[in-house]
């Protein structure tokens, strides 16, 4: 036990260097300005669903989503769960500080229930409220945090069960991979799949008018990279994540993308419904460790040496964030940490500001909107006139739209040729016609002497 405090001091001095370096990273968006309409209409159905539409927030996963270790300063600490501020659900700071998705759901709606306090461990129903991600959890433990969440949000009293709006992140899948190599069966992509539908099918047959974000599991074998910087760092890994000491990079590889290929099932028109979408955001679904220098930036990891740092939440929050208004199939992924920018962002495109998924994404993107990515700061927020109701078709044409899509537009583009040639040729017949009716009509007073009789005759044909 000495000689693991000892490698921790030793850690701990040595990520308190980038913590410092990073100590300006932008926390939170100061003088956000985006807002809800000052008058709107309720939402139609899930895919007419805006931001001010949004009256609960709930989370499921594991301890990435519980915020474990993400504020703590020892040893003792790395244990905590500071929920207050996770990327999801947290609500311990207002978003001029701290950016979480319900800071920023709650400046559209300052009634927002769901949100997490303190420190807590998914069972305290006063703190972490609807975070039920369970540290350690797997894919197979999400049926019995689905379950309970249900619970708990049908016990609010506060909360109008049948007619309020749900926005639910999902995001699991680290501890089937950190084990995978233990029990390919139990922990691989097909029971993943499986242990997702289960739980997803219940939402949908018990919890109505939902939105739910899932996000694919983490890139876990990143983490060996710090094993070189630090034994503390060896040490924590050899527990929680042992598969990264007995898989290669390549291995870890194929199998993610075997893991990203299930999820990738549900962001589909097939599992959408009237008060049920269901997306996939992959925006933090990073391949390499952010850098700082020729080294791994520390100030991303938390003092444990595995989890997200309140830094990591605050940026995953705004990220998502963005993902949330690009179309469904053409969503960014952070690849680049050198070009992020966390201190900008988008407000939700005015004339067509629904949360995007499979039935909406073709006709938003048919409209004149900024796009969300990359993020820039609106010049004139207050300024923005915002529709009280933006029109989009009924779910069935999305649907026909959506899977007209998916079959190419070739289609699309000779129907549009084909009706422009038929109403221009009309429209050229029609004033063939008049100008022949009004040609009729006119008499030899009305003709001016300066024209020369040929012209004249040339005027009369048409």
């Amino acid at each position: 036990m000495l000689e693991l405090v000892r490698e921790f001091d030793e850690w701990r001095k040595l990520r308190d260097q980038y913590v410092q370096f990073s100590k300006d990273y932008p926390m939170g968006w100061k003088d956000f300005g985006c807002k809800a309409p000052d008058k709107f209409l309720p939402a139609e159905d899930a895919h007419h669903l805006a931001p001010w539409h949004i009256s609960v927030i709930g989370a499921l996963g594991d301890s990435l989503t519980a915020a474990r270790s993400s504020l703590a300063k020892s040893l003792i600490d790395t244990s905590n769960e500071y929920r207050g501020m996770n990327f999801v659900s947290g609500g311990d700071n207002c978003l001029n500080t701290r950016a979480t998705l319900g800071n920023i759901f709650k400046t559209f709606n300052p009634d927002i229930k769901g949100l997490s306090k303190g420190i807590s461990s998914e069972n305290s129903t006063e703190k972490a409220r609807f975070n039920l991600a369970k540290s350690g959890g797997f894919s197979y433990d999400l049926l019995w945090e689905t379950i309970e969440l249900v619970n708990r949000i049908k016990l609010d009293k506060s909360i109008h069960f049948d007619k309020d709006w749900k926005f639910i992140n999902l995001f699991i899948g680290t501890n089937n991979l950190c084990y995978f190599c233990k029990d390919k069966q139990t922990l691989g992509p097909e029971k993943y799949f499986e242990d997702l539908k289960n739980s997803i099918e219940y939402l949908r047959a018990n919890l109505p008018r939902v939105f739910l974000n899932l996000m694919p599991s983490f890139h876990v074998e990143i983490i060996s990279e710090l094993n070189e910087m630090s034994s503390f760092c060896k040490v924590v890994h050899r527990k929680n994540c042992p598969c990264t000491f007995e898989m290669s990079k390549e291995e870890y590889a194929n199998i993610k993308k075997e893991f990203d290929a299930k999820l990738d099932l549900f962001n589909s028109v097939e599992y959408q419904r009237p008060d049920f979408a269901i997306v996939v955001s992959p925006a933090i679904n990073i391949s390499k460790l952010p850098f700082l220098g020729s080294t791994p930036n520390l100030a991303f990891i938390a003092a444990d040496c595995f989890h997200f740092s309140e830094i990591t939440h605050d940026f995953a929050a705004k990220e998502i964030w963005a993902n949330l208004f690009e179309p469904f199939d053409r969503r960014h992924v952070v690849e680049d940490f050198e070009n992020i920018r966390p201190d900008k962002w988008d407000c939700p495109p005015y004339n067509c500001s629904y949360l995007k998924t499979p039935l909406n994404s073709y006709n938003c993107s048919m409209a004149k909107y900024r796009a969300p990515s990359p993020p820039i700061r609106p010049i004139n927020t207050f300024d923005i006139q915002y529709q009280s109701k933006v029109y989009l078709p009924s779910l069935n044409e999305l649907e026909r739209r959506a899977n007209l899509n998916e079959q190419g537009t070739p289609f699309v583009f000779a129907l549009f040729a084909l009706t422009f040639f038929v109403v221009a040729f009309a429209s050229a017949g029609v004033i063939l016609q008049r100008r022949r009716r009004e040609a009729k009509r006119r008499q030899s007073g009305e003709r001016t002497p300066l024209l020369l009789t040929a012209n004249l005759y040339d005027d009369q044909l048409f």
